[in-house]
């Protein structure tokens, strides 16, 4: 079940991962986390988006 966003947040899904975020045009913020989340939630969603990318093309995603 999605969270209930404040006033003028919205959430998309990332094409890529698949993985839910976050924005606010008014503040020109977008994260992982919903707003409100606990600190360290994004590091969450990190770790499922590289598993989920391992899963899909066998592969940690490039860097750099």
């Amino acid at each position: 079940m999605a969270p209930v966003l404040p006033d003028g947040w919205g959430r998309g899904v990332d094409p890529e991962t698949q993985l839910p975020y976050y924005h606010c045009t008014a503040l020109g913020a977008t994260q992982w986390e919903p707003p409100g989340a606990p600190p360290g939630s994004a590091k969450v969603m990190s770790a499922m988006a590289a598993a989920k990318i391992e899963e899909e093309f066998g592969g940690a995603p490039a860097s750099g």
